[in-house]
């Protein structure tokens, strides 16, 4: 039988699997997608024109003119190189395309600095592509992503790029360098002579390395080959890799730079420890001075499949306890020292388990094809052929165990001490050329059939597996020319097509054939469809145009397509091939905007006037310009090569606007051209402005910013704009002008003095050529207003003033003399308690209920009449003091012997104050003469002054407590001092007088009235009784003689005696001395039953209840029922019988009586409601 290839007239058999080109497909949408919705800038560094706006006719030389946008594709010019120290640094931005334009090789971009060149850093969805990127000895890395641990970069794309030359000494330099980042892939990209890693990723899940080459890396080896210093890998993944793709790559290290590996994936315990992923159909060459093509530390079922590992090194290192269920299959082995060694890297870390190796070859590994250490292996259908060395298929390093199942030896040495296992193959395996590497089976090989099912769906061709009766041993299966399905045949092929062909057009039809006849074939596109330029029959392999935009020669010469043709035999085989479109370059219109100039009247022929713009979309064509209409006179020429416009017939020109209709024609084939107007607008010849002499007049002490007037200028010429400018006489800049308006304004107030200024002033016009003219601005500076002068003032107002009241008058004074002021509160007056005659500056109470106890702090203003009319302002204060109350002094009496000695104390007068923490004053008001006593002015203490007065008699002293309230306030009691051994009758009248009363009656019940022999005279008499509380409930007024009931709960049944003195009150002299007696009877008396029945012969229903009695705060509600009339009079006293106040009330169901100003203590509400009276006895406390 004969063994059928796969690889036909540069096809590509099943070679890569079917979910890598979906991807690639994917990435490709993701990225056009963003150009077809973002805008395209274009870069060119060898564009030197003016006027770069980033277009493909008018492209930036340089990266650093413009910033990154969201969105946008950013493509330099192919076959140019750009230099810069300046990085390209994406950052926080979402689809953006750094790209290439045009024909030629990659555009370059030569880095000098340091850092990275391309830098991606906490962006999404952004691509770099078709570029070189050449660094330097400081270059950290060529292309830096990186992340953070908590905002990650995500899919970004690399690909089609060369990288090379990053030599940072500072433990630095690498071709790509990625952290903290999501599915970034790294596809089509050569990245070489770099001092450590080619790639070094950490932290990144969906990692995808796909059609790259690395080679010639860890250069510091040169300089230090200590591996502390020259430690580079050709990729390292560390951190999380989860999910990564390592696919057709290829490593080479042969440089002869040693240490480390090809391929590493190893980090900290941790994230990495159950990290999945594939390594597939990659090349690995080594020299003999580094340590492993493939080292694998950490993972979890990591399948290692269809690669090539070439060169005298071991080839794949499955190390330690971090990484377990290793799948190593349809791998090719060969020149190797070593091929796979499984097992411990230390010796505290444990061993690699369960690790599979199927289907691989290995020839001519010189030492161990397969090596464990401390662990086991499961080796089946693996071929193991010596060459010229002595190589042994399983060597056990200690502690080793394995299962050896159908495998092949070339000789039973070959499969050292552990044996050949079950079911082996014994023998040459018949390779087509295993000189040439070709390890596919000859018809006769005895491997055919004789391998075991590991559940390998098919080998390193994608032929399915099994062919025959059985799997084969060995990385191929055999596929033979009769019975079994053959995959298609598909060459390279190419077709052309027009650019901007429209939907629809065909363009061509792929041919492939299968060997195996009667099949159908299927057609499809893997990768390269740009912008879903094209479509193609699945059935037919017919191409046909789906993009007309796309379809473009300027952004894209060709297109590559990768046609994949699967037949539908056993195993659905394919083949791909690529197909080759290009697009041909047709002539295309050139592109010109309307534009406009500008020029003056009378300028000679030839003057420029300027130069039309146009482009052509396709490069390297040349425009010629022309006039085609509404060139009147003939006043303009065009220059046919540059476009520039002149002046042609300079008589003719009048002022007016021109459109001139003008056509830029290029040399394509055919010959297009487009046209656009282009308007020349003739102004007048300029003239200067004109501008008189003027003045103005401000007051000095002017604000900054005062408007002192505005200049006034004129242009002969219509529609120029005017500026203004000060240029000379401005001493001390006093004055500013505002250049558009010419308003003159004071601009340092604090200089500006009393006299006259002389402003030159120039206006400027703007004409071709600038004109200007002068005048001169005469300011007059009068001496200014000055501000009113108000100082802090304070005022007191009663409680309750009523409305109308005048709190007090404000004083202000003016500067200037004969200037009115003006009065006014500005902050303060809250509801309008109070009003401020603007006149005057009177202020009277307006709302009398607001006045209560406070202090009102209001702020007052003074405005004067002057120019301009200034005002000061000072705070006001209106105090309301609390209502000062009269001090509380009862009658009192001392005793003392005759003939005290001088300065003997009598005793202390006692008086108190409602108010709290007052002072209160003594002094004596009368019946102190001759001087027979003294009396403490602040203690009330009553000492002997005269001792030769005092023989036995009684002796009355006046004396007064006033407080130190405001207004002051005082009262007043009669003061008794009894000389021992004297009797008061002795020196005055007696007489005796008897009333009669009832407990039963209520408290401000009438007793009787002291009857004087002097109530006839013309003289005021005071009545006080001759002992200290001589009559318990009964209350003696002191300046009628009327006796009341004062207090039920003291007064008791039976007879009270007492003797009352009768005192002139002028001069405290004692006039008589009047002996009562008080019967009280515990019912009611004939004279009181008559006046009760009197009462109740009124035939008022009427109830007076007074609540809350006792009262904390002193205030009392009077409420009444039954019938009422229309006015109440309610009196108040106190228990002396001293009248407090008395008021008349409207009918109300309530009235509210407010004592909350008095001391604690009883006092007896008199209430009067038309012929009825009746007394209440008030507590407060």
């Amino acid at each position: 039988m004969e063994n059928k290839r796969s690889i036909t007239g540069g096809g590509i058999s099943n070679k890569k699997p079917r979910f890598l080109f979906l991807a690639l497909t994917f990435l490709l949408l993701v990225f056009y997608s963003s150009i077809l919705f973002g805008a395209t800038i274009y870069i060119d560094p060898t564009n030197t024109s003016s006027g770069q706006n980033g277009s493909i006719t008018s492209p930036y030389s340089s990266w650093t003119r413009f910033s990154l946008v969201s969105g946008n594709t950013y493509l330099q010019k192919r076959g140019t190189t750009y230099t810069s120290s300046t990085q390209i640094f994406i950052s926080a931005k979402n689809n953006i395309t750094i790209g290439a334009y045009g024909t030629g090789s990659k555009p370059v971009f030569s880095y000098t600095g340091s850092g990275y060149a391309y830098r991606i850093e906490g962006s999404s969805n952004c691509t770099v592509q078709d570029f070189e990127v050449n660094g330097n000895g400081n270059a950290h890395s060529l292309i830096g992503v990186s992340g953070s641990s908590s905002n990650y970069t995500s899919e970004i794309t690399i690909n089609n790029c060369v990288l090379h030359n990053a030599h940072n000494t500072n433990n630095a330099g690498f071709g790509i360098y990625g952290v903290y980042n999501n599915n970034l892939s790294i596809l089509n990209t050569t990245i070489h002579n770099v001092a450590i890693d080619g790639i070094y990723l950490a932290n990144i899940p969906g990692i995808e390395i796909g059609y790259s080459h690395i080679y010639n890396i860890n250069r510091r080896f040169f300089v230090n080959p200590n591996q502390t210093y020259s430690s580079g890998d050709g990729i390292q993944l560390d951190g999380n890799y989860n999910g990564f793709h390592i696919h057709h790559t290829i490593i080479d290290r042969t440089n002869g730079a040693g240490n480390k590996f090809n391929l590493i994936l190893n980090s900290a315990p941790g994230t990495s420890d159950n990290a999945t992923g594939i390594i597939e159909y990659c090349t690995f060459i080594n020299g003999s001075n580094v340590a492993a093509a493939v080292h694998i530390e950490r993972g979890n079922g990591i399948i290692t499949r269809y690669n090539t590992f070439q060169g005298n090194t071991l080839g794949l290192r499955i190390a330690g306890a971090y990484t377990s269920n290793n799948l190593i299959h349809n791998n090719i082995f060969y020149n190797c020292s070593s091929g796979i060694g499984i097992g411990y890297t230390y010796p505290s870390v444990g061993p690699a388990t369960n690790t599979k190796v199927y289907n691989n070859v290995f020839y001519r590994v010189s030492n161990y094809h397969i090596w464990v250490d401390k662990t086991n292996v499961d080796s089946r259908n693996n071929i193991h052929l010596r060459g010229t060395d002595n190589g042994v298929a399983i060597y056990n390093y200690g502690g080793g165990s394995w299962t050896i199942r159908n495998n092949c030896y070339g000789t039973s040495a070959t499969a050292g001490t552990p044996g050949t296992g079950s079911n082996p193959v014994t023998g040459n395996p018949l390779f087509v050329n295993p000189a040439g590497y070709d390890f596919h089976l000859q018809s006769s090989s005895p491997c055919i059939n004789k391998g075991v099912n590991v559940g390998i769906s098919h080998d390193i061709e994608g032929t399915s597996i099994f062919q025959g009766s059985a799997p084969d041993i060995g990385a191929y299966e055999y596929i033979s020319s009769s019975g079994s399905n053959l995959p298609p045949v598909i060459n390279n092929q190419s077709f052309s097509i027009n650019e901007n062909s429209p939907n629809g057009t065909g363009v061509g039809t792929v041919v492939a054939t299968d060997p195996n006849a009667g099949q159908t074939l299927t057609y499809t596109i893997v990768s390269g469809n740009t912008n879903n330029a094209f479509t193609l029959n699945s059935s037919t392999g017919q191409i046909i145009v789906a993009n007309s935009a796309a379809i473009n020669y300027e952004s894209a010469s060709s297109f590559a397509l990768i046609v994949r043709v699967t037949d539908n035999g056993t195993g659905n085989l394919w083949s791909q091939a690529t197909i080759t479109i290009n697009i041909l370059n047709i002539n295309e219109p050139p592109v010109i905007s309307n534009q406009a100039f500008s020029i003056a009247q009378n300028l000679p022929n030839g003057t420029l006037v300027g130069t039309v713009q146009a482009s052509d979309p396709d490069q390297g064509q040349v425009l010629t310009f022309s006039i085609t209409g509404g060139n009147t006179n003939s006043c303009f020429a065009i220059n046919a090569s540059t476009g520039t416009i002149t002046v042609a017939n300079a008589v003719a020109l009048t002022p007016q606007t021109f459109n001139l209709t003008v056509r830029a024609t290029d040399n394509g084939n055919p010959s297009l051209y487009t046209q656009a107007t282009v308007s020349v607008t003739v102004t007048s010849v300029n003239q200067a402005p004109v501008i008189n002499n003027q003045s103005f007049n401000t007051a000095q002490g002017s604000p900054n910013g005062t408007v002192i007037g505005t200049v006034i200028a004129s242009d002969p010429n219509q529609g120029q704009t005017l500026s203004y400018s000060i240029t000379g006489g401005n001493t001390s800049s006093c004055f500013a002008i505002n250049p558009s308006s010419g308003a003159l304004s004071v601009n340092n107030s604090a200089a500006l003095a009393v006299q006259t200024y002389n402003l030159s002033v120039r206006v400027t016009d703007n004409g071709i050529p600038s004109m200007n003219s002068q005048a001169i601005v005469t300011v007059n500076v009068t001496p200014g207003n000055q501000a009113p002068v108000i100082e802090n003032q304070t005022f007191n107002v009663q409680q309750y003033a009523p409305a109308g009241t005048l709190v007090g008058t404000l004083i202000a004074t003016d500067p200037d003399p004969g200037q009115v002021l003006t009065y006014s509160i500005t902050t303060g007056n809250s509801n309008g308690i109070f009003a401020i005659n603007p006149g005057t500056g009177a202020i009277t109470v307006v709302h009398s209920f607001a006045l209560y106890p406070r202090t009102f702090y209001m702020m007052a203003r003074a405005t004067d009449n002057g120019t301009p009319a200034l005002f000061a302002e000072a705070m006001i204060q209106i105090i309301v003091p609390e209502t000062n109350y009269p001090p509380v002094i009862d009658n009192q009496t001392f005793i003392t012997k005759k003939h005290p000695p001088a300065g003997s104390v009598l005793g202390t007068v006692v008086a108190s104050d409602p108010n709290p923490n007052q002072l209160l004053t003594y002094t004596i008001t009368a019946g102190n003469s001759n001087g027979i006593f003294d009396l403490n002015p602040n203690t009330g203490v009553l000492t002997v002054a005269n001792p030769a007065a005092f023989y036995p008699r009684t002796l009355y002293l006046r004396v007064r407590a006033t407080d130190n309230g405001t207004p002051n306030m005082y009262a007043e009691a009669i003061i008794s001092i009894v000389v021992s051994n004297a009797s008061a009758t002795t020196a005055v009248p007696v007489s005796k007088q008897y009333f009669n009363t009832s407990i039963l009656l209520p408290e401000g019940s009438p007793v009787g009235q002291i009857l004087s022999r002097h109530s006839s005279d013309e003289m005021n008499l005071t009545y006080i009784p001759m002992q200290d509380h001589p009559l318990p409930g009964i209350s003696i007024n002191s300046s009628t003689g009327e006796i009341i009931i004062s207090d039920k709960d003291r007064l008791l049944s039976g007879e009270l005696d007492c003797k009352i003195g009768v005192l002139d009150s002028e001069e405290l002299e004692l006039m008589e001395v009047v002996d009562i007696t008080i019967s009280i009877s515990e019912k009611m008396t004939t004279t009181e039953t008559k006046e009760e029945n009197n009462m109740q012969n009124i035939s008022i229903d009427s109830e007076v209840v007074v609540y809350p009695n006792p009262s904390v705060d002193g205030i009392f509600n009077i409420g009444f029922s039954g019938q009422q009339i229309s006015a109440t009079e309610i009196a108040v006293f106190d228990l002396s019988g001293r009248l407090i106040f008395n008021t008349i009330f409207k009918q109300s169901d309530k009235i509210t009586i407010d004592l909350s100003g008095r001391p604690k203590g009883t006092y007896l509400l008199k209430v009067f409601n038309g012929l009825q009276q009746k007394t209440i006895k008030a507590v407060i406390g």
